[in-house]
C-alpha cells in the first residue's frame, strides 16, 4: 500500500531540486512548488500566469481549472519570486514530462517504492497537511476547486493559513467578515492523524444524540475508506496510463528516427533519379544527334554515288568519240587509195 510523503521528505525533495538547477529543473521546480504549496492541479500549475493578480489581494491569483472554471488561489510571494527568477512562462511543458521528472527524482533520491510521488501526490499532500493544521474542509474545497466536498475529503490521507481570504477565493463573490485567524504553525515533524472514535464508551439510553453522532461518524468513516480505495484504484489506473503513454512516447520517438532515416534515403533516391534523368536526357540528345549524322552521311553518300555515276557516263561518252573518228578516217583513206589505184595505170 502506498503512502504520502512526509513533510520532512518533501523538504528534502525541495532541497534536492534546488541544488540541481538547469532549464528543466527550474521549470519543473516551479510546478513542484505550485502543486505542493498552493494545491494546484498539474494542468493548472503548467498554465499558471502570475500576471493574473487579484485586484485587492496581491497574494491571490486567478487560475483556470476543470471545465473552464476559474478560481483564485493563494500563491506565496516567495514562490512568485522563484518563478520570476527562473523566467517562468505558462505552458512550457506537459504533465507527462513533469511526471517523468518526479520519477527520476524518486529514483535518484532512493525513495522507497511504497512512497507515492506523482503530480497528484503534491495536491493531496497540500490538502492533508493543511487539514491537519486546522483548515476547514469547506475552505479547502474552494481552494482546490472541488464541486463536492466529498471529493475534498477523499484527498485527506503547508504551511500557510489560507482561511483569512474567505470567499474572495471565488471570482465574482463578495467578501465576508471573519475574525483574524492566527497563522497555523507547522511542526518540524509530521503531525499525527487524529483518531476518529468508532464507538462511544458506555452509551446510555438517554444519550441518543451521541449514539446518532457515533453512527454518523462510522458511516462517514466507511464512505471515506471507500473513497480512498477508489482514489487508490484511480491512481493505479493513472500510473498505468502514464506508463502506456511513456511507452507510446518512446515508440513514437523510435518511429520518428525511422521516418527520418527513410526521408533521408528518399531524398538520396530522388537525387539519384534526378541525376539519371539528366543522364537519360543527355543520352537521348546524343542519340538524336547520331541519327541526324547518319542521315546526313547517307545523303552525302547518295550524292557522291550519283556524282560518280554521272562522271563515269561522261567518261564513257568521251571515250567513244575518238573511235568513231578513226573509223571515218580509215574509210576515207581506203576511198582515197582506191581512187589512186584507178588513176594509176601500169606501163605497157
Amino acid at each position: 500500500m502506498t503512502v504520502l510523503p512526509s513533510l520532512s521528505l518533501l523538504n528534502k525533495i525541495n532541497q534536492f531540486i534546488q541544488t540541481r538547477r538547469g532549464e528543466n529543473f527550474s521549470l519543473n521546480y516551479g510546478i513542484f512548488l505550485l502543486g505542493w504549496k498552493s494545491g494546484l492541479r498539474v494542468s493548472e500549475a503548467i498554465s499558471f500566469d502570475y500576471h493574473l493578480k487579484h485586484s485587492r489581494h496581491k497574494d491571490l491569483y486567478l487560475v483556470h481549472g476543470k471545465g473552464n472554471k476559474t478560481r483564485y488561489v493563494y500563491v506565496s510571494r516567495e514562490i512568485i519570486q522563484e518563478l520570476k527568477t527562473n523566467h517562468w512562462k505558462p505552458n512550457q511543458t506537459n504533465r507527462f514530462a513533469f511526471n517523468n521528472f518526479l520519477k527520476k527524482v524518486k529514483a535518484k533520491m532512493n525513495i522507497p517504492a511504497n512512497v507515492e510521488l506523482t503530480p497528484h501526490t503534491l495536491r493531496r499532500c497540500f490538502t492533508t497537511h493543511n487539514a491537519l493544521n486546522g483548515v476547514p474542509m469547506p475552505i479547502l474545497q474552494k481552494v482546490l476547486g472541488h464541486k463536492n466536498i466529498r471529493t475534498t475529503s477523499g484527498y485527506w490521507k503547508g504551511s500557510v493559513d489560507i482561511r483569512k481570504f474567505g470567499e474572495w477565493l471565488e471570482p465574482g463573490s463578495s467578501p465576508w467578515e471573519t475574525e483574524e485567524v492566527p497563522e497555523a504553525k507547522v511542526a518540524d515533524t509530521d503531525p499525527e492523524i487524529p483518531q476518529i472514535p468508532t464507538k462511544l464508551e458506555n452509551p446510555s439510553s438517554d444519550n441518543s444524540k451521541e449514539l446518532e453522532y457515533s453512527k454518523t461518524i462510522e458511516k462517514l468513516k466507511k464512505e471515506l475508506e471507500q473513497k480512498n480505495l477508489i482514489i487508490a484504484e484511480k491512481d493505479k489506473q493513472l500510473r498505468n496510463k502514464d506508463s502506456e503513454i511513456s511507452l507510446l512516447t518512446t515508440e513514437n520517438r523510435k518511429l520518428k528516427v525511422v521516418n527520418q532515416e527513410k526521408d533521408k534515403k528518399l531524398k538520396e533516391l530522388q537525387e539519384k533519379v534526378k541525376q539519371l534523368t539528366t543522364k537519360n536526357s543527355s543520352l537521348i540528345e546524343n542519340s538524336t544527334n547520331l541519327k541526324n549524322a547518319v542521315k546526313n552521311l547517307r545523303k552525302i553518300k547518295e550524292k557522291r554515288r550519283l556524282e560518280n555515276k554521272i562522271f563515269l557516263l561522261d567518261n564513257l561518252s568521251e571515250a567513244k568519240k575518238p573511235q568513231n573518228n578513226l573509223l571515218v578516217e580509215k574509210e576515207k583513206s581506203q576511198d582515197e587509195l582506191q581512187a589512186q589505184i584507178q588513176v594509176w595505170k601500169p606501163p605497157n
